[in-house]
């Protein structure tokens, strides 16, 4: 996400702070898992945040998200790896941890509040809040104030401790990983595109449709 100038460091800053109440906010509503149903809360967050963003940022001009084909490429294929490296991962960790089955399963029983269609509604929804958040408007924001790299890491460490409102330390981890892969695609193709399309493969993939147990 870029803006069409750069702001002045007032701007920035308090740009920055508002990114941060973005993240409470959002660890505060991700404190409802597990006490209903989490998609139509958590979603209804995500809309407002992703307004709250295009209305501070502006709208994103269209280079943010346009895809060249390599772009779409990499997107594809990292969302593809990410997957079955999940699956993989998660064979060699339970055969190490026996009861991390028991913690995941008590997870998805957590998230299974809602029918398919709804959840892979809401989960596309929050996927794009996300990524306009965090690989986007922080990335941007922090870049101009602090530089490209101290963003990158705080955008990751942001994520991974906004999710772990859940309660969830699995969930938080899983966050810290796939939100360093997505975070890097953002660093390296100057684009939200190839991340937001790797998400969009991996979490309704492992979360929706083929869960890992």
């Amino acid at each position: 996400m870029t803006l069409r100038s750069t702001p002045p460091r007032t701007t920035l800053l308090w740009q920055g702070l508002l990114l941060v109440a973005l993240n409470v906010s959002w660890a505060l509503v991700m404190a409802r898992f597990g006490r209903g149903d989490i998609y139509w809360v958590v979603g209804v967050h995500a809309v407002l945040v992703a307004l709250v963003v295009v209305a501070v940022r502006g709208v994103p001009r269209r280079a943010a998200f346009r895809l060249r084909g390599r772009d779409l490429a990499l997107g594809v294929a990292v969302g593809v790896l990410m997957t079955v490296g999940t699956y993989v991962a998660f064979e060699a960790a339970r055969a190490l941890v026996p009861e991390l089955t028991t913690h995941v399963s008590r997870l998805y029983r957590a998230a299974g509040t809602e029918t398919p269609a709804v959840a892979l509604a809401w989960t596309l929804v929050i996927l794009t809040a996300e990524e306009l958040l965090w690989r986007g408007a922080w990335i941007d924001v922090w870049s101009a104030r602090l530089g490209a790299t101290v963003a990158a890491v705080t955008s990751v460490l942001a994520f991974s401790l906004t999710q772990l409102g859940s309660g969830s330390i699995i969930v938080a981890v899983l966050a810290c990983t796939c939100g360093a892969i997505w975070t890097a695609l953002r660093m390296y193709t100057g684009r939200v595109g190839p991340g937001l399309i790797a998400h969009a493969i991996w979490t309704p993939t492992v979360i929706l449709f083929h869960p890992v147990v």
